[in-house]
């Protein structure tokens, strides 16, 4: 067994032991990456790696794809492409960096980020049916960006350092976003062209932002703070909205414009001031 390699082989035939020369059945290099091809039915690349960089890339063709990556070093690379049915992306890391890119144009892609540094960064993006990006974070910065144009997106972030941000775009048909942050500022911004959209935001620390747009039926944006502001913005141009605000904080400002049938803004505050801002052109006001 050669230690660096990620599979039992035996050395090529007429080399010594000692150069630690692989066959062609452990396609890994002396720095320790597996580097991992097939347009089969499954990959598998899992490594682990107690020094300072790993990298793993893997591309499939075939079913599904399975990347596991732990190091416990400075950075983590994980880099899958699959074009057939389902991606997981599963990556740990108590360094300093953590990226987990994922493309999958198959059905579903599951990105999910532990790290215990300082920054986490997964990036997913599916024209399939679901994408699900869950990231734990208790460094300093978050952020989750998914972009999809099949049927459903969640991005679900929690973190208890400085700052959260998600980011999500959706063509199809129902887009959900849940950030908890217990640090200093978060943000949600949800972008979705399909039917509903909903924006659920709650943190301890400063400032909340959360800003839904929606050309569909339905928009929901609930945000609540205890912190010093609180600002919701939302814009329909489909059939209902409801913006409801909880703040024990400073202030509270919600913006609502509504060109169709009925706008509802319902606000509690126990603080100092509170606006509120309505443009019916279209709507009954009850």
């Amino acid at each position: 067994t050669i230690p660096w390699c990620a599979t039992r082989v035996e050395p090529v035939s007429n080399e010594p032991r000692l150069y630690g020369y692989c066959n062609n059945n452990c396609q890994v290099s002396e720095s320790g990456v597996p580097v991992t091809t097939t347009t089969g039915s499954s990959t598998t690349a899992t490594t682990t790696n107690g020094g300072s960089s790993t990298t793993a890339t893997t591309t499939n063709t075939g079913s599904s794809t399975t990347a596991t990556t732990t190091t416990t070093g400075f950075l983590t690379n994980v880099s899958t492409t699959n074009t057939g049915s389902s991606t997981t992306t599963v990556t740990a890391n108590t360094g300093s960096a953590t990226t987990a890119a994922t493309t999958n144009a198959g059905s579903s892609t599951t990105v999910s980020t532990t790290n215990g540094g300082s920054s986490t960064t997964a990036t997913t993006t599916n024209t399939g049916s679901s994408t699900t990006a869950a990231t734990t974070n208790a460094g300093s910065s978050t952020t989750v960006s998914t972009t999809n144009g099949g049927s459903s997106t969640t991005a679900t972030t929690t973190n208890g350092g400085s700052s959260t941000t998600v980011t999500t775009t959706n063509g199809g048909s129902s887009t959900t976003v849940s950030a908890t942050n217990t640090g200093s500022s978060t943000t949600a911004t949800t972008t979705n062209g399909g039917s509903s959209t909903t924006a659920t935001t709650a943190t301890t620390g400063s400032s909340t932002t959360t800003e839904t747009t929606n050309a569909g039926s339905s928009t929901t944006a609930n945000a609540t703070t205890i912190g010093s502001s609180n600002t919701t913005t939302t814009s329909n141009t489909g059939s209902s909205k409801t913006a409801a605000t909880t703040n024990g904080g400073s202030s509270t400002t919600i913006s609502a414009i509504s060109t169709e049938v009925i706008s509802s803004t319902k606000t509690m505050s126990g603080k100092s001031s509170i606006t509120v801002l309505s443009t019916m052109t279209n709507a009954t006001s009850g």
